[in-house]
Parts: structure tokens; sequence; C-alpha cells
């Protein structure tokens, strides 16, 4: 998955830009995808606020 390869390589705001443009074209991220790849990218990236 693309958004799990930037959480992957610390590339957080492009990950977030993804799913935000993919609920722009009608394909709504479902919860595993936001909750845990995005949650799990900004542990690994030591980004705690932002990790909830």
């Amino acid at each position: 998955m693309l958004i799990k390869d930037y959480c992957i390589k610390g590339l957080m705001d492009e990950a977030r830009q993804l799913l935000e443009k993919m609920r722009e074209d009608g394909c709504s991220p479902d919860d595993c995808a936001y909750s845990n790849t995005i949650s799990r990218g900004c542990i690994l990236n030591n980004d705690l606020t932002n990790a909830s």
C-alpha cells in the first residue's frame, strides 16, 4: 500500500495528502488505512502527538 510506504519512509505529509485525495475522489479509506497505518507511521517517526 502506497500510504504504508510513505509512512515507512517518514513521508507523513504525503501519506495524509494521499488519504485526503482518496476522500476527495470518493474513495474513503477504511479505518484500518487511517488508524493503523497513519498511527504506526507517526510512532515510527517519533510523532507521538499525531499518533492517536
